[in-house]
């Protein structure tokens, strides 16, 4: 079963009304193993003995980290996550992608010479990166106009199908518009297309161990972009 498949219409989970009850109290899908500072489960503070299910949604503060298993996979939340599990076991059970950032792309250096109308028309535009069977399982097709959707904001990209692991969204690094005005608040379109945009500095999200922010091993949605 393809545990991380996303789906597109996540209100369905706004039904779900389960409580975190102990694990005595239900059966358990998933088990939290480590769990420290602020975590909620259905917007109520997580206990190490509460069970973990279907349809339930799970944020950590500031301050919080969980480490659980779910479905034969494991899963570390770092501070200021989230993950929201599909409502039923006969859907795949974690309803987002796993979001690859920083891919540098030809004929471009990091973030520059996209003013530079000849390079430009050799890569128009920024490509999200998928395999064809995560794409499949969304509804989208290549070519198509996407947002990227984490808990720090969204960006659009054209989505491109590639062979690579399933259940990833690879987004490229460093885009921006020289033809969109170049003073605030467009800055050049920075906002619209940028992984920056995806991420966080926050000091507490950094990994407890290297100091170092996450860029490649954060959650996101894909979603096709309305009338396109």
């Amino acid at each position: 079963m393809n545990r991380r498949r996303f789906v597109k219409n996540s209100t369905v989970l706004g039904a779900a009304a389960l409580l975190p009850l102990p694990a005595a109290a239900q059966a358990p899908v998933g088990a939290v193993h480590e769990l420290a500072g602020r975590v909620l489960l259905n917007g109520r503070p997580m206990e190490r003995n509460s069970a973990i299910q279907p349809g339930q949604t799970i944020v950590t503060g500031s301050d919080g980290n969980i480490w659980f298993t779910l479905a034969g996979d494991a899963f570390f939340l770092r501070p200021g996550s989230e993950l929201r599990l599909s409502p039923s076991l006969r859907d795949n059970l974690v309803e987002t992608l796993r979001l690859v950032t920083g891919v540098r792309c030809q004929p471009y250096y990091a973030s520059e010479f996209r003013q530079v109308e000849a390079l430009r028309r050799h890569r128009p535009q920024p490509v999200a990166e998928m395999a064809a069977v995560t794409a499949g399982a969304l509804g989208l097709a290549d070519g198509d106009h996407v947002w990227i959707e984490s808990p720090q904001g969204r960006i659009q990209q054209v989505l491109g199908l590639r062979e690579m692991v399933p259940d990833t969204v690879s987004v490229e690094y460093g885009w921006w518009y020289p033809e969109q005005p170049l003073a605030e608040p467009s800055l050049g379109g920075a906002w619209q297309s940028n992984a920056n945009v995806l991420t966080s500095a926050a000091v507490a999200s950094c990994d407890p161990i290297l100091g170092q922010w996450s860029y490649r091993t954060l959650r996101c949605r894909v979603y096709k972009v309305e009338g396109e």
